[in-house]
């Protein structure tokens, strides 16, 4: 329903399986398929990391006994496809900018005349001297990854994201924020924190984007 790029894998699972609950409801033959969001108490959404990521989007984890709850009433129904998630509207709205699939446009606010991205972060960057700009995307870096993953201080520059505990799914989910935040202005692959996994790497790698920059080797690691 909601979608975060990078994660066409996911995407092409979920609907293959959507696909063959309407083949088979076509032919007279039971399915149903039910998307639901993320739960609580288990599952790769589950650890305190991902709880801050989700809840920065907006989503609310479901508690199981509300989930296998609403299963029932989904299969009791007949329903064929049903959605299944908790959500504070107002943060999803402004999360998904004018990117929300146009379903959601029943329950999600206006997000018209939103800027995209952080403007004022993005100016202050092309503002400093080149040779200071690395330093500053990395400060921003290790503020935004203490936040992330609720460390309890800022991790050092030379840090790896996995051994800070970063897994796949939140490492698409840091690339999008880093993404919105400086307005698109860069251009961050899917597997950015792998490809420079310290966080001293990759700010010398988005810094390598602005004009006058010099982009960096990748890393051999």
């Amino acid at each position: 329903m909601f979608g975060s790029r990078g994660q066409a894998n996911y995407a092409t699972a979920n609907a293959f399986l959507d696909g063959l609950v309407a083949a088979r409801r076509s032919h007279g033959l039971p399915a149903t398929g039910v998307n639901f969001g993320p739960w609580a108490r288990g599952g790769m959404a589950s650890s305190e990391a991902a709880t801050a990521n989700i809840s920065a989007q907006g989503l609310i984890p479901l508690e199981p006994s509300a989930a296998l709850s609403a299963l029932s009433e989904v299969v009791a129904n007949g329903t064929g496809q049903a959605t299944v998630l908790k959500a504070n509207w107002q943060r999803a709205a402004k999360v998904l900018g004018a990117a929300r699939p146009p379903m959601l446009d029943l329950v999600l606010p206006s997000a018209g005349g939103e800027a995209t991205g952080d403007s004022e972060l993005l100016r202050q960057l092309q503002e400093i001297p080149v040779p200071q700009r690395a330093g500053f995307v990395t400060e921003f870096l290790q503020r935004e990854v203490q936040n992330f993953l609720r460390l309890a201080q800022p991790p050092a520059a030379s840090s790896r994201f996995l051994d800070l505990g970063t897994d796949s799914l939140m490492a698409i989910e840091l690339r999008n924020r880093l993404h919105s935040q400086f307005g698109g202005a860069f251009t961050i692959n899917a597997t950015a924190v792998f490809d420079y996994p310290t966080i001293g790497g990759l700010a010398e790698y988005l810094v390598g984007q602005l004009p006058d920059g010099e982009p960096p080797a990748e890393s051999a690691d």
